[in-house]
């Protein structure tokens, strides 16, 4: 599951990547940024995800899934009652 999800996050990052790219002119300053931005969100994720994973007794990848499957509702509501 790892690696799909790595996979996925990589193709996201080569397409952000290329229109960087085209924005800004060099593939460097792409590269650069889009490195540090991961690297930042992953390192946030791991300490928040180990900080709440002590305190929390529960297990917290049902409060994650809960969580998804609220977003999606409120997306399949949106779409359903405005007719979009």
């Amino acid at each position: 599951m790892i690696i799909v999800i790595g996979l996925a996050m990589d193709s996201f990052a080569v397409c952000i990547g290329k229109g960087m790219c085209r924005q800004s002119g060099t593939i460097l300053t792409a590269t650069i940024t889009i490195g540090l931005v991961t690297l930042f969100f992953a390192f946030l994720g791991m300490f928040i995800g180990v900080r709440f994973g002590r305190r929390l007794r529960f297990n917290i990848e049902m409060l994650g899934g809960i969580i998804l499957i609220a977003i999606g509702v409120k997306i399949l509501l949106q779409h359903l009652l405005n007719g979009a």
